[in-house]
């Protein structure tokens, strides 16, 4: 009875090994049978091959990359497999020099227009128009819009910088936008000037310091706080 036993045990471990031999053998024979065109090599993954340096997979091949005049190849088997050289920008499969406008400068943008223009002057289309900064401005660095921001003291008016008039309990602010001052803490902007801010009882300033909160078990209700 024994011996039986052991006689099953023996013949179900070699059926086991036969299975995965079996198994084995079909992997191997599924990956000799991948048909690897010509320039490329073979790999353990998606079709089972991949194109060489200097190719790009074009359906089932591996066709030579066709680099244009003032390119180089990337090496890489996607995309175009090549880029342009500095100076040049990609178009219908070739490379374009680019043209640069007086007082423009080539940039490391592979897209156009590939240039910028100096500071003080603008893009406007394909040349670099001169800023005119109004009196009371400095030039910025910006490529487009007005490229210039009024001086510390003054704000935008149009196409102009007119002095900023700073209220009583008030400082100089950000001029870019808005009055160009800004209220004391303990103060609110109120149209030209700057008024007090009336802390009720059971109350305290916001962290803004331009309107109140009502105490801890306190609501709001109008221009006070009353228990919950």
């Amino acid at each position: 009875m024994i011996t039986t036993r052991r006689s099953l045990s023996k013949s179900a471990c070699n059926a086991f090994t036969a299975a995965l031999l079996l198994t084995f053998s079909g992997n191997v024979f599924s990956t000799e049978a991948v048909a690897i065109p010509d320039n490329a090599t073979p790999q353990n993954y998606g079709k089972g091959w991949k194109c060489k340096q200097g190719f790009r997979e074009t359906a089932d091949t591996c066709d030579p990359v066709a680099v244009p005049a003032n390119g180089y190849s990337t090496n890489t088997s996607y995309g175009t497999g090549w880029k342009c050289e500095r100076g040049y920008l990609a178009s219908d499969r070739a490379c374009v020099a680019i043209v640069v406008p007086p007082h423009g400068y080539l940039t490391e943008m592979s897209y156009k227009p590939g240039w910028k223009c100096e500071r003080g002057y603008n893009a406007v289309g394909d040349v670099c128009i001169k800023v005119k900064a109004p009196d009371h401005a400095y030039l910025t660095d910006e490529a487009y819009g007005r490229a210039w921001k009024c001086d510390r003291g003054y704000r935008k008016d149009g196409e102009q910088c007119i002095a900023v008039r700073v209220p009583e309990n008030g400082y100089l602010a950000e001029a870019s936008y808005g009055l160009g001052w800004k209220c004391e803490r303990g103060y609110r902007a109120s149209k030209d000037m700057c008024s007090p801010v009336i802390v009720p009882k059971n109350a305290y300033l916001n962290d803004a310091g331009d309107n109140w909160k009502c105490a801890r078990s306190y609501i709001r209700e109008r221009d006070s706080c009353r228990l919950r």
